[in-house]
């Protein structure tokens, strides 16, 4: 034979090289369970390929089938964003969550800027926005029906007081009034 021959025909002719390079072949083999990982073969050994394959396309079915199911009675878009599943706007998925810490602390901020800027409780009791607070809120009522009176009762004694126009007039205050 030539040096160039082909290694098939030596290994073929030569029963110990075959036996050689068989063993060698089946030592490389991958075991069942990597066959297994990398879905070559089955995990089930107990059912016939034929009947595996079937049975894999029925799973297939019944997936794709429970999948449109789901997909037809899904919520709309509108019902997840009004229980706040999902956000509205334009902001991408990533960004959400940054978006939305951004958006509080803003709020923060300016609820901070409102609070600083309100006027004191004595101011809005000065003005009487606010009712006096040194009072039970039972005896409220009476405080303010009494100090009501007082007024009247002060505005009353300033007019008995009260200079009549005669007196006004004679006095310059008051121009005469011509009829």
């Amino acid at each position: 034979m030539s040096s160039d021959s082909n290694p098939a025909t030596e290994t073929s002719a030569n029963p110990k090289t075959l036996a050689k390079s068989l063993s060698r072949s089946l030592e490389q083999r991958p075991t069942q369970d990597e066959l297994i990982s990398k879905n070559i073969l089955h995990a089930d050994p107990t059912v016939a390929p034929a009947l595996q394959a079937a049975r894999d396309s029925l799973k297939r079915e019944k997936l794709a089938e429970t999948l449109e199911k789901k997909i037809e009675h899904r919520p709309a878009r509108e019902d997840l964003e009004a229980h706040n599943i999902i956000h509205a706007g334009n902001v991408a998925p990533a960004l959400q969550r940054a978006h939305d810490e951004l958006r509080k602390g803003q709020i923060v901020d300016q609820l901070s800027d409102k609070l600083a800027a309100r006027p004191a409780r004595e101011d809005l009791e000065a003005h009487n926005i606010l009712k006096d607070q040194s009072v039970a809120a039972p005896l409220q009522a009476a405080k303010e029906a009494l100090e009501k009176e007082q007024k009247l009762a002060q505005l009353n004694k300033s007019l008995s007081a009260r200079p009549d126009a005669d007196a006004l007039e004679q006095r310059g205050i008051l121009s005469p009034h011509k009829e």
